[in-house]
């Protein structure tokens, strides 16, 4: 009798297989006229629920951590360089079938520190944007059978590149991502293979205090799916919620998406937004809920301060 058993003990069985969990999607790098210089904080815990269907399994948490600052470099140019997590390859799954059980460890992933330069010119806002990617990461295999235990190890590191242009008309956006291409170390060799192209379109309309957003963003992905994703938004004094339908470049994932937040100034300092994002994603009877509760601090008055 055959039988299969699938576990997960700790995280996403989704950020197995590709590249994992592309953490990059829905970016509209766009700040208007701008000349305070600003420094921002960002602490994002991951709160993930799994369930295979039906029954509860685990769930599992992480806490990434971003840093970004603007420097203005004139009236009309704007300087901002920060990081942020690329690639989420972290997972820790039990299978058993037959005789056979097996574990899988993972973590690390790809990050990306990111320098991009923005004008806001008469006619429109441009911006351009480099990004250089670097990170690592360590599977750990551990096969069981009867009396017989065997133990693999992996160690990845990857290192690249990736540009990306694009330019604002008044409530009209449009972005494209390029050029991207990351090596893979391991003892064995290097490979190198191209990430996808991006295309973003995004409109962002101000109808008096309301603010809209709605975002169109199309990924072209040589061997792998080129998916068609959509945001939705809507702000309203300091109070703002998003969906978002984002189905993933492998594995017949599907993926929707709801946050809200609120953006409250602080005298003398800044402002300070708190959202709660939730994702829902599955794939087969299996089912994930991904919680976030974000903070963001930006600093912006203390530097106006200094100046004077």
């Amino acid at each position: 009798m055959t039988y299969l058993l699938f576990f997960i003990t700790n995280a996403s069985v989704f950020s197995v297989g590709g590249m994992g969990e592309d953490m990059s999607v829905f970016r509209m790098p766009f700040y208007g006229l701008q000349n305070q210089a600003q420094l921002q904080f960002v602490i994002s815990p991951e709160f993930n629920f799994i369930a295979k269907n039906g029954d509860f399994r685990n769930c599992y948490w992480t806490n990434p951590f971003m840093l970004n600052m603007q420097i203005p470099l004139s009236d009309r140019l704007l300087l901002s360089v920060g990081n942020t997590e690329r690639f989420d390859q972290s997972s820790d799954i039990y299978m058993a079938r037959d005789q056979l059980t097996m574990h899988l460890l993972a973590d690390g992933g790809i990050e990306e520190f990111r320098a991009q330069v923005n004008a806001n010119l008469p006619i429109a806002e441009f911006f351009g944007a480099g990004s250089y990617l670097f990170g690592t990461a360590r599977e750990i295999w551990e096969y069981d059978v009867g009396d017989y235990i065997s133990v693999d190890s992996f160690n990845y590191e990857y290192y690249g590149t990736v540009f990306s242009a694009g330019f604002r008309y008044r409530f009209a956006a449009l972005a494209y991502e390029g050029l991207g291409r990351v090596t893979m170390s391991l003892t064995s060799g290097d490979t190198s293979f191209d990430l996808p192209q991006r295309l973003t379109v995004g409109l962002i309309p101000v109808l008096g205090e309301y603010k809209f957003k709605i975002l169109f963003e199309h990924s072209f992905w040589n061997g792998y799916k080129s998916p068609n994703r959509f945001q939705l938004g809507f702000a309203r004094g300091g109070y703002q919620i998003a969906y978002s339908f984002n189905p993933w470049y492998y594995n017949g994932i599907t993926e929707h998406g709801l946050s809200v937040g609120r953006v409250l100034p602080l005298k003398n300092i800044g402002f300070i937004g708190l959202d709660l994002q939730t994702t829902y994603r599955s794939r087969g009877g299996l089912m994930e809920l991904k919680v976030i509760p974000q903070l963001k601090l930006t600093l912006e008055e203390i530097f106006s301060r200094r100046r004077k």
